[in-house]
């Protein structure tokens, strides 16, 4: 009767220990799955984002692409750029490249970093580079942002809109 009871309490304290394991299973599948909608958000949010965004290994070899920087260097689509070189649409092939890469590998990010991107039809646009990535053994992919600031930039002859407008205000 006594081995009974220590049975059935082993049981009870069994099946108590069960449910709190599935509880436990079931939150954490709860928080996969909402980390896995946030990431699919901001994927999307940076496929339709209006700078160009591009993944590259630590070579600097595109290994994903938003629609905006296929347009920006006038390739058909997204397999059309994975596997490039990025240098191949930067300023000074090699040398911006280079350059990128060290800082980002030296110090985790890079800001503001100009440069010229030509398309394949020889058209070629100011830009503002900022990327990221991991720095040391871990490094192995870096986001890199381009935006056009082509827009902003004063033509010839031509004063930077906001020097403009504070000197009609004096």
């Amino acid at each position: 009767a006594e081995l009974e009871d220590e049975n059935a309490s082993l049981e009870g304290e069994l099946s108590s220990l069960n449910r709190q394991i599935a509880a436990g299973i079931r939150q954490y599948e709860n928080q996969i799955a909402s980390l896995q909608r946030q990431l699919e958000d901001a994927g999307v949010e940076v496929e339709a984002g209006p700078d160009g965004f591009v993944v590259i290994d630590t070579q600097g070899v595109v290994l994903r692409a938003n629609r905006t920087f296929v347009e920006l260097v006038q390739m058909g689509n997204e397999s059309a750029v994975v596997g490039e070189p990025l240098s191949r649409w930067l300023g000074r092939p090699g040398a911006d490249l280079t350059v990128l890469l060290a800082n980002v590998t030296r110090l985790g990010s890079v800001r503001l970093f100009s440069t010229t991107l030509r398309g394949e039809f020889g058209t070629e646009v100011e830009a503002e580079i900022s990327a990221s990535g991991k720095t040391g053994r871990d490094a192995g992919r870096i986001a890199v942002f381009l935006r056009d600031v082509t827009r902003r930039l004063p033509g010839p002859g031509e004063r930077p809109a906001d020097l403009a407008g504070l000197l009609e205000s004096l």
